[in-house]
């Protein structure tokens, strides 16, 4: 049981890693226009969008290597490591002022800190 919530913990922690940077690049390189606009049934992507694709794949395997070291560590040392986490994704929103991304971090970090396997094992 304790397994399965440090698994779904760590996948919280991946994804709040790597939420700002992705959405920050999507917009930023006109991706989410693009959906938006291909929703409607027209609209091209734009000429620099996939110059910003390994951008974008270098903050999902950031995300994904989050997820990979966070439940391989001690108790106490994944508290520290969810805390530098936060303490880096929040420099990196107030730098850059985003609101959306910045609110999808925060309730991923939120979720990866409210699964039982935080609390109940620092407590054993």
């Amino acid at each position: 049981m304790l397994a399965r919530e440090r698994r779904a913990a760590a996948r919280w922690v991946g994804i709040a890693v790597a939420a700002a940077p992705v959405l920050e690049q999507l917009e930023d390189a006109g991706w989410l226009a693009w959906l938006g606009e291909l929703a409607h049934g027209r609209g091209e992507l734009p000429v620099g969008a996939w110059a910003s694709v390994p951008t974008l794949l270098y903050f999902v395997a950031l995300g994904l290597a989050a997820a990979w070291l966070s439940p391989r560590l001690r108790p106490r040392d994944r508290w520290l490591f969810l805390l530098a986490c936060v303490v880096v994704e929040g420099c990196h929103v107030l730098a850059r002022g985003l609101l959306l991304p910045a609110c999808v971090a925060v309730l991923a970090f939120a979720a990866a800190a409210s699964r039982g396997a935080f609390s109940r094992e620092a407590q054993a």
